[in-house]
């Protein structure tokens, strides 16, 4: 051991810490070599260092002393770091290993004032091993196992050199102070793993599979990356809950694989102007809500849009769902620059699924079987609506128009609003429940 400092507050403490380093040096020739300090004694593998009865007490207090520990480093003498090995030393600024291959949960946890570390050789960091600690480089050269927590809460923790990552555990980064994170071995990044790093600007994960859980508590593994720009997931198959929720600046998505995205994934991403998912099957609810900027969506392959998944993205100005057979509740509320819809095998439009769409003017839903409470409310320039299968469409209330056009007060068809139906059915709807309201608005689609 080269050198273990503190400060020289008095005669005793120097003479605590003579003893601590003179245990350390002893105990450094054990083989095994497995360092862990706990409950103030010092311990390499099994074996318990101790100088005898008569002092162990003295070590004891020492150690509870460790808060006043500045700097470790040990050369080529420690090969491990176990659980809790220097949790609580608040003074701590540096931290020298070089030959270490692993380091235990909450290893340093608590170092407060930790700031410079070094550790070329390990592989895997444990759970919680750095934890509010002030580090602002880290450089792993083989790390390729990061555990939960790791690195939580290291808000100067700007700088990553980790290229063998292959694995990133749940809130490994959350809360730090990431400028960029490249990943290029990366498969696998746990829920909320980069969580509220607010100045992460760019990301690289080319081969990641997977970025969080797929239930309702999982996921948020980017949320609140305010900075993030851009997202380039060559190989996931599935964007977990609030994913990249409030990721503010981000504006440019490549997803060409993903089957999924789960709930509120992108929500409030008001920079997003495209959302391009060619074999997405699943949009979960609220996926894309308040997504203002949105105006492109090619999401082919869903055959369900989940309430609010679209909900005030105010640029979208068209929609196209060519395989979409039901539009959930709210899914386009307050998609104010929508003009039209054309939904050809949507059959069932759930309660204010287009809900204060005011640009809104034709809609056009040949086998459409029912349309719920309110779907059109506030459609304020809904002037033409298309039902033209070879049925009546239950209509089930009747405010489902109100404050459009075709809820007017008119005798006159087509001057406020008018809906377009089979010659054949016209009578039936006039007699039909809820649309006898309307019975002035009917028109014979000629198609």
């Amino acid at each position: 051991m080269q050198k273990l400092k503190a400060q020289q507050t008095n005669s005793q403490l120097d003479r605590d810490l003579r003893e601590i380093v003179d245990v350390l040096e002893n105990a450094a020739q054990h083989e095994g070599k497995y360092l862990f300090i706990r409950d103030g004694k010092i311990a390499f593998d099994d074996l318990q260092v101790q100088n005898g009865s008569d002092e162990t007490s003295y070590l004891w207090d020492a150690m509870a002393k460790r808060t006043v520990v500045e700097a470790v480093d040990y050369d080529q003498s420690v090969s491990k770091i176990g659980d809790y090995a220097f949790a609580g030393c608040s003074s701590l600024t540096t931290a020298l290993f070089p030959a270490a291959s692993s380091i235990g949960d909450y290893a340093f946890s608590g170092c407060t004032s930790l700031s410079r570390v070094y550790f070329p050789n390990v592989s895997s960091v444990g759970v919680g091993a750095f934890i509010s600690c002030k580090i602002k480089e880290a450089d792993f050269k083989e790390l390729t196992e990061i555990n939960d927590r790791a690195f939580n809460n290291c808000q100067s923790l700007s700088t990553l050199n980790m290229p063998k990552v292959i694995s990133i555990g749940s809130s490994a980064f959350a809360g730090c102070g990431l400028l960029s994170a490249s990943f290029p071995l990366a498969t696998e990044i746990g829920n909320q793993a980069f969580l509220g790093c607010a100045t992460l600007a760019d990301i690289y994960f080319p081969i990641v599979t997977s970025i969080g859980g797929r239930g309702a508590a999982d996921g948020q593994t980017f949320a609140g990356c305010a900075s993030l720009g851009t997202a380039n997931f060559p190989m996931l198959e599935y964007i977990p809950a609030s994913a990249f929720r409030t990721c503010y600046a981000l504006s440019y998505t490549s997803f060409p694989e993903v089957l999924g995205i789960g709930t509120d994934a992108f929500y409030r991403c008001y920079s997003l102007v495209s959302a391009d998912f060619p074999k997405a099957e699943i949009v979960s609810a609220g996926a894309f809500w308040y997504c203002s900027g949105l105006k492109y969506v090619n999401i082919p392959k869903i055959s369900y849009v989940a309430a609010y998944a679209f909900a005030s993205c105010a640029a979208l100005s068209h929609i196209y769902f060519p395989s979409a057979t039901i539009i959930n509740y709210n899914a386009f509320e307050g998609c104010s620059a929508l003009n039209s819809a054309h939904l050809n095998n949507v059959s069932v439009i759930y309660q204010s699924a287009f809900t204060r769409c005011t640009a809104l003017s034709v809609a056009s839903f040949p086998a459409a079987q029912t349309i719920y409470t309110g779907a059109f409310s506030g459609c304020t320039n809904l002037i033409s609506l298309y039902l033209t299968g070879n049925y009546v469409c239950n209509l089930a209330a009747s405010n489902a128009f109100a404050s459009t056009p075709i809820g007017g007060y008119s005798d006159v068809a087509g001057q406020f609003g008018s809906i377009y139906v089979p010659a054949s059915l016209i009578s039936n709807y006039k007699a039909a429940r809820n649309w006898s309201y309307f019975s002035s608005r009917f028109v014979a689609y000629e198609g």
